[in-house]
């Protein structure tokens, strides 16, 4: 799972995570028991 963050966006990172995993849950490309990537392997996709 990719994220996508806009740093120049008034949202904060982590609500813009959690947009991004309700969207691709509601457009079936999250699917049940898929797992999330570690909160480490995320900071070193968003930095």
């Amino acid at each position: 799972m990719q994220f996508i963050i806009d740093n120049s966006s008034d949202r904060a990172v982590y609500q813009q995570i959690m947009d991004q995993v309700k969207r691709d849950i509601a457009l079936g490309r999250l699917v049940k028991d898929e797992k999330l990537p570690t909160v480490r392997q995320l900071a070193k996709q968003i930095t």
